[in-house]
């Protein structure tokens, strides 16, 4: 992009805000099923579940959809790209999403009943739909944008579910058992990043 004009985008950047908003959305509604109540956050034995049951393969495919959704929120780095607006990529935005679907497809891959896995679905789906609707009502210029003054609170949600998930990860390190403690030692510190 060095010699080259910045792309207009703001019609494609409107559609992708309000697919995504509606996509996380449906994500938090689907992970909220697959909570039982909270209960679920309470399991610290591994493997939870070998069945291949209807709801068992269910569960594994919609963990992985979600997972390949992760790919998608590389647009917003390309975009900011395509549009010249470098300052927005910082190294904690692009480790972010790159370490998500690769830290997602470990889960998935060692143990895809990992409490933590579905806690980290249920929390970043419904920020993300809240971050994603935030940028698709901003984009509609000053008349809306006085109405979101939810904005800070977009960020004060995302370090509080970065704070939850780091004491879920250390608690799980101390009382979890059967599931390979190297991965946990790895994931405890990926909140703090």
């Amino acid at each position: 992009m060095a010699n080259r004009e910045p792309y207009n985008l703001k019609k494609l950047i409107i559609a992708y805000d309000l697919f995504m908003s509606l996509t996380n959305l449906y994500w938090f509604y689907e992970s909220f099923n697959l909570i039982e109540s909270f209960r679920l956050f309470l399991i610290v034995d591994f493997p939870t579940d070998r069945s291949s049951n209807y709801k068992t393969r269910e569960t594994i495919a919609l963990g992985y959809l979600y997972l390949l959704s992760k790919f998608m929120d590389w647009f917003d780095s390309i975009f900011f790209g395509l549009r010249k607006k470098f300052m927005h990529l910082s190294v904690l935005h692009v480790y972010h999403h790159m370490s998500v679907p690769f830290f997602g497809w470990l889960n998935i891959k060692m143990c895809p009943f990992l409490p933590g896995l579905r806690l980290f679905l249920l929390m970043n789906s419904f920020i993300h739909f809240l971050m994603y609707l935030y940028y698709f009502l901003s984009s509609f210029g000053p008349r809306i944008q006085k109405y979101l003054w939810w904005k800070r609170y977009i960020t004060q949600l995302q370090i509080g579910q970065f704070i939850i998930l780091g004491v879920y990860a250390i608690i799980l390190m101390f009382f979890q058992t059967g599931y390979p403690r190297i991965w946990i030692v790895l994931g405890v510190p990926q909140p703090s990043s």
